[in-house]
C-alpha cells in the first residue's frame, strides 16, 4: 500500500487508519517499491494506495512515479494500480493512467443504493464509474477493471444491474469479494447479509 498507513476517507467497511492531515509521502518511497519488487521477480503486482486528500493531486504524481519506476527496473511486469477516486480530479486520473501501468482498477465498492451507507461521503457511485470512464479514455490498450463487495444487504436485481453495467456506457470487468460475516472494522461498519 503506497503513502503511508493513514487514509484521509472514512469508508465504513475499511480498518485502515483515518486522519485530516496524514504524515507526509515518503519522497523515496517510488524508488524503494521499485527496487523491492524487481528483486522479487515478480511478473505481476498490485498496488493500492490510501486516499490522500490532503495533498492537492491526492498523491497521483506519487502513484504515478511508483508505477515509471517499476517498469524501468523491471520492464515486463505488469502493473495494475488499484487507485482512489482523486476526488474527482479527470486530470489526476489521467496522470495515473498514462504512467505506463498495464490495468487501472478502481472500486465501486458496492451497488450504488447502498454508497451511501458503505462508503466515505466524499466518494461516490457516479465518480467511480467517470474514474473509469476516464482512464479508459486517457490511454488507448489500458484494461480497466472494478470490485464490488457482497453481502452488505444488495439485491439480487442491483446486483445484476451494476454487474450488467446499466450504470456504464460499457460494461467492465468485475470481480467480487465477500465482505466477512463475523468482522466489522469499525462500529459504524455496514451490517453483513447472507441473503
Amino acid at each position: 500500500m503506497l503513502m503511508g498507513d493513514t487514509c484521509t476517507r472514512g469508508c465504513r467497511f475499511c480498518s485502515v487508519k483515518t486522519s485530516r492531515a496524514p504524515p507526509p509521502l515518503d519522497p523515496h518511497e517510488p524508488e524503494h517499491t521499485a527496487e523491492a519488487l524487481s528483486r522479487w521477480g515478480l511478473g505481476y503486482v498490485v498496488l493500492t494506495s490510501v486516499d490522500r486528500d490532503d495533498l492537492a493531486d491526492g498523491g497521483a504524481a506519487h502513484f504515478a512515479e511508483t508505477v515509471r519506476k517499476i517498469k524501468h527496473k523491471a520492464p515486463g511486469m505488469l502493473v495494475e494500480a488499484l487507485t482512489g477516486d482523486y476526488a474527482g480530479d479527470e486530470a489526476m486520473v489521467a496522470m495515473v493512467a498514462r504512467s505506463g501501468l498495464d490495468v487501472y482498477a478502481h472500486n465501486v465498492e458496492t451497488v450504488e443504493a447502498l454508497t451511501p451507507m458503505v462508503r466515505d461521503r466524499r466518494a461516490g457511485f457516479g465518480q467511480s464509474l467517470r474514474v473509469l470512464r476516464w482512464a479508459k479514455e486517457s490511454r488507448e490498450g489500458v484494461i480497466t477493471k472494478t470490485s464490488v463487495m457482497l453481502g452488505l444487504g444488495e439485491t439480487e436485481e442491483q446486483l445484476w444491474e451494476t454487474l450488467r453495467g446499466e450504470s456504464l456506457s460499457s460494461p467492465l470487468p468485475f470481480s467480487s469479494r465477500n465482505y466477512l460475516l463475523t468482522y466489522r472494522p469499525q462500529p459504524s461498519a455496514p451490517p453483513t447479509s447472507t441473503s
